[in-house]
Parts: structure tokens; C-alpha cells; sequence
């Protein structure tokens, strides 16, 4: 797993790269937790945005061809963060966990991610890959304004 330097004062940002196999969603959610932790975010939201990560990186390990890369990007001026998972496109055949249980047993996590998100979709990336996102609301929208210090 390779660690991208945060970017300008403007935003927070970091990317990995990271092996196509399903211990990679293990790896990616503890990355995650480090860096909101690092960012100041509070356990509940991390909690979420580790769920969320865990939905998109998950399908892309079960349903898409490598290489997989997650992007986490959060404005300064926002309190919102994306969660990116970029592939290779489609694969010909299902992963394993997939193959192995129920239909019932799985193909919830796009509700997942509509839930918990207040904003997400799809998009192309690089040469027929696609890149899933999210982004997550981090503060309670209906919570008083933390008070400002003068002087």
C-alpha cells in the first residue's frame, strides 16, 4: 500500500494503492481510521465513512479487475469528505465471497452507501475502469455552531 502526501492548504487528501484481494478492505479501513483520526473527524462519523469504504472497496474486490486504488479527499472549507474506489472495469466473473453464498446474502451495500451518504455515483476511470464514489456529510447539519474564540 503506497501513501500519496497530503495536497495544498486547500483540502485534505491521500490515496492508496492497493492489492486486488480481499484483505485489501482490512488494510484500506485502518488507513482510513488513521487518516480522519489525523483530520480530527469524531469516532461516530469515522465509524460511517469506514463502513462506506468498506461497501465500495468490497464490491470492487468481488466484481471488478485490478488495480484498485482508494482516494479520500476533504475540503478545509467543507465538512464533507469523498471516499474514491477507482478499478479496472468489470470482471468477466464474481469473486469468491460472492460465488460462495446465498443471493439473498448479499447486494445490500449500495443501500448501505445511499444511507450513509449524501451524495455518491460512478464514473469512467483511466482506460475502461471506473471510479465509485461517496460523500459523507461529517458534521450534524441540524447542531448549533460551535462557538468561535475572539481574541
Amino acid at each position: 500500500m503506497t501513501a500519496e502526501a497530503p495536497a495544498a492548504s486547500a483540502r485534505r487528501s491521500c490515496a492508496w494503492d492497493l492489492p486486488h484481494d480481499p484483505r485489501s478492505v482490512a488494510l484500506a479501513r485502518h488507513a482510513l481510521r488513521s487518516e480522519l483520526g489525523g483530520w480530527g473527524f469524531s469516532p461516530d462519523h469515522i465509524d460511517q465513512a469506514e463502513l462506506v469504504l468498506d461497501e465500495l472497496l468490497t464490491n470492487a474486490v468481488e466484481h471488478a479487475r485490478p488495480p484498485l486504488c482508494v482516494r479520500l479527499h476533504c475540503p478545509l472549507t467543507r465538512p464533507v469528505v469523498r471516499i474514491e474506489v477507482a478499478d479496472g472495469g468489470p470482471s468477466a466473473h464474481d469473486g469468491p465471497w460472492t460465488t460462495s453464498c446465498a443471493p439473498d446474502e448479499h447486494g445490500r451495500g449500495c443501500l448501505i452507501v445511499a444511507a450513509l451518504s449524501c451524495a455518491h455515483g460512478e464514473g469512467p476511470h483511466g482506460e475502461g475502469g471506473a471510479v465509485h464514489w461517496a460523500d459523507l456529510l461529517l458534521e450534524d447539519p441540524a447542531a448549533p455552531p460551535a462557538p468561535r474564540r475572539h481574541g
